[in-house]
Order: structure tokens, then C-alpha cells, then sequence
């Protein structure tokens, strides 16, 4: 027997359930790593910061965890009054090749919705760090009595820019050219090197560049034998520019009466005996040599000095 009856309506709103997440993770400095020398970090924030936070942490990726970098734990805690911690990873410097490897940080963070767990993740990049190399150029050839100037340079590849350059052994601008007035040289040969350091504190040095201040030899015409110490001497400007010079004379027949692979400015009209020369005009050729030039028919015609030298007593 049916006593009594009661009908009682509900009305239920259904609404999509969004949280957001109280804890974010991103990357502090270069998305690339080059392996012993650049650091980053992984930096989380929350947005409450009541209470102290513990949260787990997920590290994966190519690269090993505690091998190819720094070891990361398995969780955090952000203490109270905190908003955000960071977490540095240093990649090791292993010199093996071994290409691009990855690192993927994770936070797990409880998503109440679904009654399951989320995670925020930031990544970055490890490369193999490459040794420079550097390579620079021929030695050169400049002379200070016409105002010429000299230019040496390097080339570095790998290692990681930007680059700091210093030239020895006058320290010229931190650039891998430089330019220098022949001044600048001691007489004959100066040589000069660079010293590379890249941004990951390594370095690399060249070879010694020869830059030779040499100009051509400029030769008395007149040289006489009276003892009054002026003109007395056959004296070559400009030989000092070189590691020898070779002085040849001969008299009005084309006999060479005197010679001297290593002239030192001391010739005072003797011959090979040391007799004293006749007075009247002689022939010379001086011939500049160096370790730089080997003087082929060409340069000789640049180098070599030919002409009278006139004896006077």
C-alpha cells in the first residue's frame, strides 16, 4: 500500500575542472652548453610561498645525470617566504666526441583535476667543446726609411668566441690583424706571435711570424785615403737591415781585386792582400742577404746595388 510519495528535483552545474599549476620550471642562460667551459640554470618558481614546498624531480635526456654534467637529486624543497630557487648544471669537459646530447629538468607537481601528477620541463643542449686551431700568415718585408707599413695576421677556428688576441712582443690591439709602422721594428728581423684565449679560458698560441725591416742598401761613391778620417771608409747604409751583405770590387779591367761575403763598413781601398788600391774609379757590387730571401735574378735587380766607387788620395 503506497502511503506517501515525494519528488525532490537536483541541478547539477558541470564545469571544466582547471588548475593552474603551482610551480613553474625554466631555463636561466644559453639553451646550448658547450662541454667544460658555460654553465646554466633551471630556475623554479612558485606563486605561493606560505609554506615549504618539496616537489620531485625528473632528469633525463642523452646526456648521463652525474656523468656528462653535474649530478641533480630527486626532489627540491623551497623553503617558506621562498618564490623561487635555481638549479645550476655544468656540463664536464670529457674530451670525447660525442655529439649533441639533451637534458630534460622536470618538476612533478600534483594536478588535483584528475587526480594525477603533472610535470613542467625545461631542456637544453650539450655540445662536444672542438680545441681551436690557428694558422697566420708568410713573414713580410717592410722598410722604415720610405714610411712603409707592415700587416700580420692570424685565423682561429672551434673553441668558442668571442676571441682575445695579444701580439708580442709590442702589444698591439686585441685583433686577430694588426698593422704597424716599419718604426715600430728593430733593424732586420723582428719576430712576432699571437696568443689566442677564447671564452672558455683556453688558449692557443702561433708560431713566430718574421717581419723583416730591411731597406736597400745605399752605397758611397767616393772614398778617400788621406787621413783626415772623413770618407776614409766605404760605408753601406742599411746594412744592418741584413744578416750579411757581400761586397765585390773590381778595377777598370773587370779584375776583382777585393772581396767580403760579410761586409762590416771597414773597406779602406786595399785589395785581397791589403795593399793599398791605385787611386781612380772601381767598380762595385753589394749583394744583401738574409735568411727571409734567397735572391733570385729578380730580386737581385730590387736588391743588389751596382755602380763606381771613385778612390781620391
Amino acid at each position: 500500500m503506497l502511503i506517501n510519495r515525494k519528488t525532490r528535483t537536483f541541478g547539477f552545474r558541470v564545469v571544466t575542472c582547471e588548475v593552474e599549476l603551482p610551480i613553474e620550471v625554466s631555463l636561466l642562460g644559453a639553451g646550448t652548453l658547450i662541454e667544460g667551459c658555460s654553465a646554466a640554470g633551471f630556475i623554479i618558481e612558485r606563486t605561493e610561498a606560505d609554506t615549504s614546498l618539496t616537489v620531485q624531480v625528473l632528469v633525463s635526456g642523452t646526456a648521463t645525470n652525474g656523468v656528462d654534467y653535474n649530478a641533480l637529486g630527486s626532489s627540491i624543497t623551497i623553503p617558506t617566504g621562498v618564490f623561487s630557487d635555481t638549479i645550476s648544471i655544468v656540463p664536464y669537459g670529457d674530451g670525447i666526441t660525442e655529439g649533441s646530447e639533451t637534458v630534460e629538468f622536470s618538476i612533478i607537481v600534483e594536478n588535483p583535476c584528475e587526480n594525477s601528477f603533472d610535470t613542467t620541463t625545461a631542456f637544453l643542449t650539450i655540445q662536444d667543446y672542438v680545441p681551436m686551431t690557428i694558422s697566420w700568415g708568410d713573414s713580410i718585408n717592410i722598410c722604415d726609411e720610405i714610411g712603409e707599413y707592415g700587416l700580420v695576421w692570424c685565423s682561429v677556428q672551434n673553441g668558442l668566441p668571442p676571441y682575445s688576441y695579444t701580439w708580442a712582443p709590442t702589444p698591439y690591439l686585441n685583433n686577430d690583424t694588426i698593422s704597424f709602422p716599419a718604426t715600430d721594428l728593430q733593424p732586420n728581423l723582428t719576430e712576432m706571435s699571437v696568443n689566442v684565449i677564447d671564452a672558455c679560458g683556453q688558449n692557443i698560441s702561433s708560431g713566430l711570424i718574421p717581419v723583416y725591416n730591411q731597406c736597400p742598401c745605399q752605397v758611397p761613391n767616393v772614398i778617400t785615403m788621406n787621413g783626415d778620417n772623413v770618407n776614409d771608409e766605404f760605408i753601406i747604409r742599411n746594412i744592418e737591415d741584413y744578416d750579411r751583405v757581400q761586397v765585390q770590387i773590381f778595377n777598370r779591367w773587370g779584375n776583382l781585386v777585393f772581396e767580403t761575403d760579410d761586409y762590416q763598413n771597414n773597406w779602406k781601398g786595399y785589395d785581397k792582400s791589403g795593399k793599398q788600391l791605385e787611386a781612380g774609379v772601381y767598380t762595385y757590387v753589394v749583394t744583401p742577404d738574409s735568411d727571409k730571401y734567397e735572391y733570385d735574378d729578380q730580386e737581385k735587380t730590387r736588391y743588389t746595388a751596382h755602380g763606381f766607387v771613385h778612390i781620391i788620395k
